[in-house]
Formats: structure tokens, C-alpha cells, sequence
């Protein structure tokens, strides 16, 4: 059903949109204040923003530190216009038409297009309450010899799991056993406080790490950080793509970025929508307290299962029917040979609403769907 057939009153549970709280209002407003007042916004509009300039960078490693536990050093580090940008540099130019990248069983749905778009040939990983499964990745790796592994260790989306420190140290030493270039996507990571490092803290030799502020500041941001092994790999692979502006970040917005973690306003906004996201979880508890679902802190989705014998897909329509959005777990799971069943169970975004109303008469449609 498209959107424009949508019933009337129709309430979106299905984009995983942060919400914009005040703090964030307030800081867009200082920051641009700021830029305004500088006498240098039409110079610094001018030219492309290839990769991120020096301060830009020196921001960056400012901010990414505060989940990797030490500034990366700047050469590491390329700016972006997204998270999507970045894979497709990393996809064309380090993993190549042909390979074999691995993934969570179930992951991010753009993975799937990006993907076949450059020839890549997606398989499977197994995943448990924990994330990905070290055995599986192992059997994985020795079944297909893939180039990469693409993986969401933090509040996993669509399950919310978070990987435990031991089980990251394994797909590091399996990594570096078998070769393995990791792309690490930790976009809910500065949400969740108790978070354990990133794999690229406990690997930076084979991983990729990539963070973007579309979760953690603002979707309309465009603004996506990633930090290589190595200076000279980066540079290498921003040099591939030199000639390519569809994948630098605006210079507006890397602009705004920079400014909003030089005056460490970035950390306020993050802790608010992080606040928010909590409300929202309290919500759903209580609107569904006798419905069993995930969630983790930070997450601004729940993942919740589906009741016997309904499968995701037809409870998902049967919700679109009655005027509730929501997303099943077959757009999130990845076909082959080593994939698991798909699980019967849906994911629900709780910060799209702008109203916690909204919200809930969501989520009482939600209940009556798995009453009925």
C-alpha cells in the first residue's frame, strides 16, 4: 500500500526519525548565529568540502572520541554526506564487484540495494539476543572467503541488541585470522552511555568505523564521519573518488557540525534525544505492558515478535489497513544460503510522532492488532 493510499489518520511507527528537541532549536539557532556573524560563510561556501577540512577533522576526532575512548588521529578521519556515501566509496573501491560481504542475518534494508548496485554478493550471518553469532561468522568466513563484513554491534537495528565486549574481541581475532575488513556502523552508539567500546577500539587495523549524526543529532544534518585503519589508507580512498562530489558533506552542514562540537553543544542535543527516546520506551511499556518486546536505551525503535500464527508481512498490512505504519522483519533480512528463517516479528519506530498523543494512540492501535 502506498502512502498516498494510506487510511486517513494514519500514524507512522515505521521510520526510526529522532525527534527535535528544544536543545537542538536552540543550538541550530546559536550555531548559524555564529556562522552568520563570521564574515567568512559565502568563503567557506565557495568550494567543495572534500572530506572534511582540517578543523573539521580536528572536531571530529573531538567528538568520535567519546565513544572510541581516544581522539582518532585527523588524517583517519573523512567526512561525508552520509552513511551511504561512505559504503559506496568503501564498497567500489575496497570490497569491489564480485566479493562476498557478510552481514547480520537481519540488518540495515539499504544494504541490500547499495549492495547489488556495486556488484557486491550479500550473505548472511546468524545472530542471537546478543548480535552476531562468532561461530557463525567463523563458518562464514570459512564457507565464502568473503572481502568485508558489514556489522551494528550497538542497539543493532532492527533487534536492538548490543554485543558484549568479549564477543567484539572475537570478531576482531576473527577478522584478523581470516583477513576480513570490517565496516562497523555504530549511528545509535553516542545514545546508548553504557555501551561497551566500539570494534574499532579494540581493532583499528581492520576496522572501518563509521558514524553518521543522522540518530544523534539531526536527520536533514547529512553529516557522516568515518576513520580508517590508517591515514594512508584514507587517503587513499577519498584520492579514488577525488573527482566525485556526490559524496562530500555540504559545507553548510559540515559547517554547523564542527560549531556544534567546538561549543560541545553536540553532547546536549544527544543527551536529549536520548531523554526523549526513553519517554517514548516508557510509553510503550505501558500502553503494551502485557506484551512482551526488545529495547535497549537510546534505541528509538522496540522489536517486538509477533504472535503465532501470524506472519510479520500480513500483520504489517493488516496495520496499514487500519491506519498504522509499521516495518516486518523480512525488509530487514538478508536471502542465502546460510540465512535463518525469517523471524515473525516487527519493528517499531517510537520519535517519528511528534506528540507522545500520537504516539499513543499509535501504540493502542498496536495492542488491539495483537489482541484481535
Amino acid at each position: 500500500m502506498s502512502y498516498s493510499a494510506m487510511p486517513r489518520g494514519t500514524i507512522d511507527l515505521s521510520r526510526a526519525i529522532p525527534p527535535a528537541p528544544p536543545k537542538l532549536e536552540t543550538a541550530l539557532v546559536e550555531a548559524m548565529g555564529m556562522l552568520a556573524a563570521s564574515g567568512s560563510l559565502a568563503r567557506s561556501m565557495r568550494r567543495n568540502r572534500f572530506a572534511g577540512t582540517e578543523a573539521d577533522q580536528e572536531a571530529a576526532a573531538l567528538w568520535l572520541a567519546l565513544r572510541l575512548g581516544q581522539a582518532p588521529e585527523r588524517g583517519r578521519i573523512i567526512l561525508a554526506n552520509g552513511t551511504q556515501s561512505l559504503l559506496g566509496l568503501l564498497f567500489y573501491q575496497l570490497v569491489g564487484a564480485g566479493e562476498i560481504l557478510l552481514a547480520e542475518a537481519l540488518t540495515y534494508p539499504v544494504l541490500r540495494p547499495l549492495a547489488q548496485r556495486f556488484g557486491l554478493i550479500l550473505q548472511p550471518v546468524a545472530i542471537d539476543e546478543e548480535g552476531l553469532l562468532p561461530e557463525a561468522l567463523e563458518a562464514a568466513c570459512e564457507r565464502h572467503r568473503p572481502k568485508a563484513l558489514f556489522c551494528n554491534p550497538t542497539l543493532h537495528n532492527p533487534t536492538t541488541a548490543i554485543m558484549g565486549s568479549e564477543r567484539r574481541q572475537a570478531v576482531i581475532e576473527l577478522a584478523r585470522r581470516f583477513d576480513l575488513l570490517v565496516i562497523e556502523d555504530d549511528v545509535l552508539g553516542p545514545l546508548h552511555a553504557a555501551a561497551p567500546l566500539p570494534l574499532a577500539a579494540l581493532g583499528p587495523d581492520v576496522v572501518w568505523y563509521i558514524q553518521s549524526l543522522s540518530k544523534c543529532v539531526s536527520l536533514g544534518l547529512k553529516v557522516a564521519y568515518m576513520v580508517a585503519p590508517s591515514a594512508n589508507a584514507a587517503e587513499t580512498l577519498v584520492q579514488s573518488a577525488a573527482r566525485h562530489s556526490f559524496w562530500f558533506p555540504s559545507a553548510l552542514s559540515a559547517d554547523i557540525a564542527t560549531r556544534l562540537i567546538v561549543e560541545k553543544a553536540i553532547e546536549d542535543i544527544a543527551a536529549a534525544i536520548a531523554g526523549r527516546a526513553l519517554h517514548c520506551q516508557d510509553i510503550a511499556r505501558r500502553i503494551l505492558r502485557d506484551v512482551p518486546f526488545y529495547s535497549q536505551s537510546g534505541a528509538l525503535h522496540i522489536w517486538l515478535p509477533v504472535p503465532s500464527p501470524r506472519s510479520a508481512v500480513d500483520f504489517v498490512a493488516t496495520a496499514a489497513e487500519q491506519g498504522l505504519l509499521i516495518r516486518p522483519a523480512d525488509m530487514f533480512a538478508i536471502d542465502g544460503s546460510d540465512g535463518p528463517p525469517k523471524p515473525a516479528a516487527v519493528r517499531v519506530a517510537l520519535t517519528t510522532p511528534e506528540t507522545d498523543e500520537h504516539l499513543e494512540l499509535g501504540l493502542e492501535r498496536l495492542k488491539s492488532l495483537l489482541r484481535s
